[in-house]
């Protein structure tokens, strides 16, 4: 059984707010193949929201499930999509519909923040 479909327009206008939200973060690589396998269980499929593994998101990603559960974290906090993790190995909810929360240098602010650099900082 089919899970039921939401209206194609609508699911269109959220994907490209989606877009415009991701797009004004500058996402790093591995934040942009989570998005795009995000949008392409959602949208691709004509719903807003839709559940699923990280595993299988990893996999549309080429992730590892760490990574991409880390990424999906970034998008949430970013306010890009929401995601709601399960406590278990369940699937977790993907959402187009959010609101963006940081603009591009609070994210990388953020991002730095993560990984113990300074501003001007270059970490190899």
């Amino acid at each position: 059984m089919s899970r039921p479909r939401d209206r194609y327009a609508d699911v269109g206008r959220a994907m490209r707010a989606a877009i415009e939200r991701a797009v004004a973060i500058r996402l790093t690589q591995r934040e942009t193949r989570a998005f795009l396998a995000a949008l392409s269980l959602t949208a691709g499929q004509s719903v807003f929201a839709n559940s699923t593994s990280v595993g299988q998101l990893a996999g549309l990603a080429g992730l590892s499930v760490k990574r991409a559960s880390e990424a999906l974290n970034a998008l949430h906090r970013y306010g890009v999509v929401t995601w709601t993790p399960t406590r278990t190995r369940g699937d977790s909810i993907i959402d187009l519909r959010a609101e963006l929360r940081m603009d591009a240098e609070t994210a990388a602010a953020d991002r730095r923040r993560r990984r113990g650099l300074r501003w001007g900082e270059i970490r190899f």
